[in-house]
């Protein structure tokens, strides 16, 4: 039992759980602004997301600070853009939601 506690919190052990639904994408900031704040527009293989709620969390996920919960909008401007398999964030507000998640857009952290 203790080998299996050590592993499990050793910060090289990575466990993959899938969800029905779920996808890993690239984050970008809104480059059009225009996503009001709190949202996020999400197209995986063509299909795009639409006022629902979605689960956003960082990779790893290691803590809860690493969740964020932001409405899917269908922006008709970024449909037209062509952007597949991508989330784009909101830039409006104080902070970006990738930040509340303890990271930002260019993958350093």
């Amino acid at each position: 039992l203790e080998s299996l506690n050590h592993r499990l919190h050793d910060e090289n052990f990575k466990a993959k759980i899938m969800l029905p639904g779920a996808a890993q994408l690239y984050a970008i900031a809104d480059p059009l602004a225009t996503l009001p704040q709190g949202s996020v527009y999400i197209c995986v293989n063509g299909h795009v997301l639409e006022d629902t709620d979605v689960l956003i969390t960082r990779s790893p996920c290691l803590k809860p600070t690493n969740i964020v919960r932001l409405r899917a909008n269908a922006s008709v401007l970024h449909r037209r853009s062509g952007y597949n398999n991508l989330a784009i964030f909101s830039v409006r507000g104080t902070r970006a939601p990738l930040e509340y998640m303890d990271g930002d857009y260019d993958g350093d952290q």
